[in-house]
C-alpha cells in the first residue's frame, strides 16, 4: 500500500517538474531564455537532487527524522523546521511538496518517493541505473569499462552503482532497473534447487 501511495506522490511531483510549474525559480527563469526542454530537464534534475539531499539528511539525523514523523508534533512546527532547514537549498516546488507530504502524514514514504522520482528522471534523460553486486570489490577502471560496454549495448547513458556481497559464491548479480540478471554461482544453485523442488 505504501509503495502505491509513494508512486502517486512521486509521479505527481515529476509531472509538476516536467511542466516547469515552479515560477520564480532559477530554472523557470532559464525557461524564458533557453530551450524549454532544457529548462524543464534542469528542474527535474534539481528536484531529483533535492529529494536525495533531504532523504540523506533525514537518514543521517535520526532526531530530525523522529521529530518530523512524530504524530504529536504540530503541522505548523514541522513546516517551520522544513522551511528553515531545506528552504535555502531546494527548489520551491520541492519545498512545497515536502510540506504537503508531512502535512498529510505521509513522511514515512519519502524514501520510496525519492527512489521512484529518481527512476522517472533517469528514464526521461535516457539514463539507465544499474546496480552491480560482486563477491569482491572491483576497481574504478573495471567499473568504467563495464559502464562503457553497457552504454554501447543499450545505447543509453549508464550509471553503475557497485556493491560487494561476500555471500556470493562467484560471478555477479546485475540489477537493471527492476530486472535482475543473476550471473552468480549462488543464483544458479538457487534456481536449480527451485527447479528440483517443483519436480
Amino acid at each position: 500500500m505504501n509503495q502505491i501511495v509513494a508512486d502517486r506522490y512521486a509521479e505527481a511531483l515529476f509531472q509538476l517538474a516536467v511542466a516547469g510549474q515552479s515560477a520564480g525559480t532559477p530554472e523557470s527563469e532559464a525557461g524564458r531564455n533557453a530551450d524549454s526542454t532544457t529548462a524543464q530537464g534542469a528542474l527535474v534534475d534539481k528536484v531529483d537532487h533535492d529529494l536525495t539531499l533531504v532523504t540523506q539528511t533525514l537518514a543521517e539525523t535520526p532526531d530530525l527524522r523522529r521529530l518530523l514523523l512524530h504524530p504529536l508534533v504540530r503541522r505548523g512546527d514541522k513546516r517551520t523546521v522544513i522551511v528553515s532547514l531545506f528552504g535555502p537549498h531546494v527548489a520551491p516546488v520541492t519545498l512545497n511538496f515536502l510540506q504537503l507530504l508531512f502535512d498529510r502524514g505521509r513522511g514515512p514514504v519519502l524514501e520510496m518517493v525519492q527512489s521512484r522520482f529518481h527512476h522517472l528522471a533517469a528514464k526521461r534523460a535516457r539514463k539507465l541505473n544499474v546496480k552491480l553486486t560482486t563477491a569482491v570489490a572491483i576497481g574504478p577502471e573495471q567499473l568504467a569499462q563495464f559502464e562503457a560496454i553497457l552504454a554501447h549495448a543499450w545505447q543509453r547513458h549508464v550509471e553503475v552503482e557497485a556493491q560487494v556481497d561476500g555471500d556470493l559464491l562467484g560471478g555477479a548479480v546485475l540489477r537493471v532497473e527492476d530486472e535482475v540478471v543473476d550471473g552468480s554461482v549462488r543464483g544458479r544453485l538457487d534456481a536449480l534447487k527451485h527447479a528440483m523442488s517443483q519436480g
